[in-house]
């Protein structure tokens, strides 16, 4: 049976995943009743279209209490009073079938929230998955949504100059991008078995907490062609040209991504508690990690 590449479907499935699960922020299809109670959870929410790409027509309400909501739209804030103008003007941007998502607050950078691109390739006919680039979105002032990045950073990069430069450990967080990209590509090839790249996009929130926000399969790669070191880009150019150079340099362990196990920032561990052991990992040969 064929399986839809819908936001939603997605979703649906990854939850089914006791891995990954825990790791996805709480998604609805936009109704009615469902916009205002997840208001009630989370105060704020992203209002997403069901199939999209690049960040198009993705809003951001919040609820400010009394009745008094304000929404986020491109650079713009507005202000409504009352659920019936506030559920109007979101019908106005869109209204076509959509989902609504927990809002997640995102790691800065002066200000600017950032999220992580892992792009994972394989040969066709193969199992076996390599990520091949890794990059940093950094979002424009004034926008909440990176695919309207000002500019690309390595994760390195990234963490240093940003709010959580002190609470992670560089080390870890590179091994954690990994193993959620493993994990998500091998569990989708199931329902999706023609599919050979995916685009992972991984938030961390400002207590240095690891969320996936979106899957996609058919990943941009401009975001490498800007970035400084092109060694990402010129990996995923290559790999598409002939992916039979990329071979296998570990054999691979159980990885470390169970829902106990998830990174949950504290006081005295601001790194997170999860395991460190190697799993399955690719790289081009002569490249590095």
């Amino acid at each position: 049976m064929k399986v839809s590449v819908s936001k939603w479907s997605k979703y649906k499935l990854m939850k089914q995943n006791k891995v990954l699960a825990d790791y996805l922020p709480e998604t609805q299809i936009f109704k009615k009743g469902t916009l205002w109670s997840m208001l009630k959870r989370h105060e704020t929410v992203v209002i997403k279209p069901n199939f999209g790409r690049l960040g198009y027509k993705i809003l951001k309400v919040n609820s400010l209490g009394d009745d008094h909501y304000n929404i986020h739209y491109g650079r713009k804030v507005n202000h409504f009073y009352g659920q019936v103008p506030t559920r109007n003007y979101i019908n106005q941007i869109t209204n076509k079938k959509r989902v609504i998502q927990q809002y997640i607050p995102l790691a800065t950078i002066d200000e600017a929230p950032f999220d992580f691109r892992v792009m994972l390739q394989r040969k066709k006919g193969s199992n076996d998955w390599f990520v091949t680039g890794k990059a940093a979105k950094v979002s424009f002032p004034g926008y909440f949504v990176t695919n309207a990045s000002v500019q690309v950073l390595t994760v390195e990069e990234a963490i240093n100059k940003s709010n959580l430069r002190n609470k992670v450990k560089m080390i870890e967080l590179q091994k954690k991008l990994d193993n959620l990209g493993f994990e998500t590509a091998r569990y989708l090839q199931k329902y999706f078995p023609k599919r050979t790249e995916i685009g992972l996009d991984v938030g961390i929130d400002k207590r240095g907490n690891f969320w996936i926000i979106e899957a996609n399969y058919r990943p941009s790669i401009n975001m490498f062609e800007i970035m400084q070191d092109q060694s990402f880009y010129q990996n995923i150019v290559d790999f598409r040209a002939s992916p039979e150079r990329y071979k296998e340099t570990e054999s691979p362990e159980k990885n470390d991504l169970l829902p106990e196990n998830k990174v949950i920032s504290n006081t005295t561990n601001p790194a997170g508690n999860f395991l460190t052991s190697l799993i399955k990992r690719f790289i081009r040969p002569g490249s590095q990690n």
